[in-house]
């Protein structure tokens, strides 16, 4: 006896090391995407103190084009894989509406309250994940699922009642982030991360910039402009990286 394990079993094994080692990768990138989102919240709370919401989302989308273009660029990824554009387009548009009904949710309710009413956002992605990923939904997901909706409706029910309407504009962004999130994951495997992050952000800062303008011409609320200060440009810097770093590291994770 050897004590050597047969082929197929010590390959069945490296294959369950590798997997296991993916996915704790994974959780690790996604844990700091999420510890990096936060700050793009405090600089959107900022800002949205003398700009609309849509304008805010048009600078955080620019800021992202903006520092991705170096490296789509250095490394030649102008090429888009077939078949793969429209979803590319929708992910950002997905991402610009979550975007734009968080901001202006920080207009009207506590960051805190807001976040936390965001939160249902993994058990809508968990839901959706079996409907078009085909993953398996265990008996401790949907108790956790559970668990977490009963939460939401305790800090929702309130919310409503002390600040109205607005205090659903966190449920919109949360469901288009599910979305958002569902494409990610669909596209990691054909799409380089950069690539979609710099798509998705031209797509979606056009796509604002368009109903700004627009907007303009037939005075819709909401869509005015205000020139930046020295503190708002430096409030868009910091908008800009902690989105885009963040988002990279949600990426990766889908990957």
């Amino acid at each position: 006896m050897t004590g050597e394990l047969p082929y197929g079993q010590d390959a069945a094994m490296e294959r369950t090391v590798t997997q296991d080692t993916r996915h704790a990768v994974g959780a690790a990138q996604m844990c700091a995407g999420m510890l990096i989102i936060p700050f793009l919240d405090v600089f959107a709370k900022l800002l949205g103190e003398t700009h609309g919401a849509f304008e805010i989302t048009f600078w955080r989308f620019f800021m992202q084009s903006a520092l991705m273009l170096p490296f789509v660029y250095y490394l030649k990824l102008w090429r888009i894989p077939p078949g793969t554009f429209g979803l590319q387009a929708c992910r950002g548009l997905l991402l610009a509406a979550a975007t734009a009904f968080f901001f202006a949710a920080l207009r009207h309710i506590p960051m805190a309250e807001a976040i936390a009413i965001f939160f249902v956002q993994p058990l809508i992605l968990t839901l959706l994940s079996v409907v078009f990923l085909g993953e398996r939904l265990r008996f401790r997901r949907i108790g956790a699922i559970l668990a977490g909706l009963g939460g939401t409706l305790v800090i929702l029910q309130p919310s409503v009642i002390a600040f109205g309407l607005p205090a659903l504009l966190p449920l919109g962004s949360a469901l288009a982030m599910a979305l958002y999130m569902i494409l990610t994951r669909k596209l990691s495997t054909s799409v380089h991360a950069y690539q979609m992050q710099f798509v998705g952000g031209i797509v979606s800062m056009l796509a604002v910039a368009a109903l700004l303008g627009i907007g303009n011409l037939i005075s819709i609320p909401g869509t005015g402009y205000t020139a930046l200060g020295q503190a708002q440009i430096i409030w868009v810097v910091g908008l800009g990286v902690a989105s885009t770093l963040g988002h990279a590291f949600i990426v990766w994770a889908a990957g």
